[in-house]
């Protein structure tokens, strides 16, 4: 056995195994388990996916694909048999494994499969097979019984939404040890994460069953479906036989800085043309309210030049040709408007040019035509603004991030209409789908209850296809739109499942397998097998029982109809129920006498035996 010193050296995350006094004792648990076959649960306060900030409540997964990683490298490092199990149980591995919790602040629980797909996770494990089915003590004893077969350490992640753990068997030389690993605080241990460790396959299984029961609802229309959801599913992952020293660790972060950095260069991209696109919207607002104060003043403008006109329209007079000179001033104020004032000397210029004499009929002429230029352009900037406000992209509030969005990112689940960006909803529609939740309501219509007006909403399958749906995600919809109008059946014999009509299963009371290579048939109500060779099948037996008892010519009490078989004497038979009381006669199976009484009895025999059926069969 190694020194605590070279423990120290081997694994400086472990180096304050010595420091601590934990209140459990690894070393004797781990004599425990494997001197005693005993099982134990070992847990440390403070150690949970939880932390106090809040964050860590969708890490389960991560926590227990750590857990795997941590194991199988201190098994490569060297560690065997009871000292191995004493470091698997410490302290510092449990910390080290919930440690990466507190890194995932997010509340969308993590696949196992894109876990995998990391470059810390997918250079230590190996994923050797996956197996699906329903919770239950023979499931997870079949399961653990292939994880026992393998020849190296393995470990199965259990998946049933939205929980994931670890069940880890770590290969010693005197015997296997399984050890569940459970990130969640439990009665069992509230304080913190749990490790339940047993040599039993039978103990762990049990455990297991304890954590993931049976989902079995009331309402027998949901029973199928309620089945279907508690469906768990195994990755059994075994270590990857690479050498984890430092440059291969390096490797690891080497390659998942690149993909973050990657990441970051999108999304500054995105941010670049969203900050673009944000600036061109304003300098069109911009241009859309310089435009319109134009038209305003020029609008001013036109009302000056009218009201000033019509005010001092000039008086006809007997000639045509002279204009009184009270008519002439108006129109010269009109003149300085464009062509200044008639005195140099009043804008303090001096030696100008005098200003000719202006024509008050020809100023007429210049306001007309001004003013039929200011509406001409007027009309213009009118159909300018027209065409920005067309182009102008119509906003909306989404009802889940509360922003502002272009109406070109817009979705509304049917019939309510509630609006939300594409981002958003889908996901809504993710999230849903991960937790096999089906049909998807409308997120506004859930917060309210049911206390809106109008239906309830749903996401339909056009709209969810439209928002990007992967070829997993739109596997796990079909099969939760089929539940509606189908139940799954288990085939006892060749041990599949399949989809049958809801309406046909519900008529039936016999199933056939309708595998094409599987000819099983089955009881729906008593799940027994049928033999259509031998006699007609009854849930309670009493069918065969009958046939089996015409068939070796047995006889039923003619009073209680207990079954009776003689095994030798005379053809009088009587029951031996308590206060039965019946003679019978075994070779017709009719009734003698009910009595007590022996006299009573006697002559009934002798009546009947005399007339009827012989006291004793004589054999052939």
């Amino acid at each position: 056995m190694a020194s605590t010193s070279s423990l120290k050296v081997t694994y400086p995350h472990l180096s304050r195994l010595q420091k601590r006094s934990p209140v459990t004792d690894p070393k004797a648990i781990s004599h425990s388990v494997l001197v005693d076959g005993a099982e134990h649960v070992v847990s440390y306060g403070g150690t949970s996916q939880y932390n106090r900030d809040g964050t860590g409540a969708a890490a389960c997964g991560l926590a227990a694909m750590n857990f795997a990683r941590i194991v199988f490298s201190i098994e490569h490092d060297g560690l065997q048999d009871e000292l191995l199990l004493q470091t698997v149980l410490a302290r510092e591995c449990a910390e080290e494994t919930t440690a990466i919790c507190a890194l995932w602040s997010g509340n969308l629980h993590l696949e196992v499969e894109d876990i995998y797909h990391v470059p810390l996770f997918e250079k230590t494990l190996k994923l050797k097979t996956t197996a699906y089915g329903l919770p239950g003590v023979s499931e997870f004893k079949g399961l653990l019984m292939e994880l026992n077969n393998l020849e190296s350490s393995a470990a199965v992640i259990i998946t049933r939404p939205p929980e994931i753990l670890t069940c880890l068997k770590l290969r010693l030389k005197t015997r296997n040890v399984f050890i569940i690993f459970d990130s969640h605080p439990r009665p069992s241990y509230p304080n913190g994460a749990g490790m339940t460790v047993s040599p039993s396959i039978e103990d762990t299984a049990r455990r297991l069953t304890e954590i993931f029961p049976t989902v079995d609802l009331p309402d027998s229309s949901l029973q199928w479906q309620a089945q279907l959801l508690s469906n768990y599913s195994g990755h059994v992952f075994v270590p990857h036989g690479v050498d984890m020293s430092t440059p291969t660790l390096w490797q690891a972060v080497l390659e998942s800085s690149v993909a973050q950095l990657s990441m970051q260069a999108e999304i500054a991209d995105l941010r670049s043309q969203n900050e673009f696109l944000k600036n061109e919207q304003q300098r069109l607002e911009s241009e859309i309210r310089e435009a319109e104060v134009q038209i305003r003043h020029q609008k001013r403008q036109i009302q000056q030049l009218e009201s000033s006109t019509s005010t001092h329209k000039p008086s006809s007079s007997s000639s045509s040709s002279k204009v009184s000179t009270s008519a002439i001033k108006p129109f010269s104020s009109i003149s300085s408007l464009f062509t200044g004032s008639t005195s140099g000397r009043a804008h303090g210029r001096i030696d100008n040019p005098p200003t000719p004499p202006f024509d008050p009929q020809d100023g007429l002429l210049y306001a007309m035509r001004l003013q039929h230029e200011y509406n001409e352009e007027d009309r213009a900037l009118s159909a300018q603004r027209i065409e920005l406000e067309k182009s102008a992209p119509r906003l909306f509030e989404c009802s889940i991030c509360m922003e502002e969005i272009p109406e070109d990112s817009i979705a509304r689940p049917d019939p309510c209409g509630h609006s939300f960006c594409r981002a958003c909803l889908r996901g809504h529609v993710t999230a849903r789908l991960d937790e096999h939740r089906f049909p998807i309501l409308c997120p506004t219509c859930t917060a309210d209850k049911g206390k809106g007006k109008g239906p309830t909403g749903n996401v339909p399958l056009s709209l969810a296809l439209d928002l990007g749906l992967t070829d997993k995600q739109y596997a796990i919809w079909t099969d939760m739109e089929m539940v509606a109008f189908s139940v799954v059946i288990s085939c006892q014999k060749c041990k599949r499942s399949m989809f049958v009509a809801k309406d046909e299963h519900e008529e039936t009371l016999i199933i056939a397998c309708p595998l094409p290579d599987c000819n099983h048939v089955w009881c729906k109500q008593c799940q027994q097998s049928i033999d259509f060779e031998g006699p007609k099948h009854s849930c309670d037996g009493t069918s065969e029982l009958d046939h089996l008892m015409k068939e070796q010519g047995w006889k039923y009490c003619p009073t209680c109809k207990t079954p009776i078989q003689k095994e030798s004497g005379c053809n009088h038979m009587s029951c031996m129920t308590p206060a039965c009381n019946t003679h019978f006669c075994y070779v017709c199976g009719g009734l003698i006498v009910r009595s007590a009484l022996g006299n009573d009895i006697k002559v009934a025999i002798s009546n009947h035996y005399s007339k009827n059926c012989g006291l004793f069969t004589v054999p052939d």
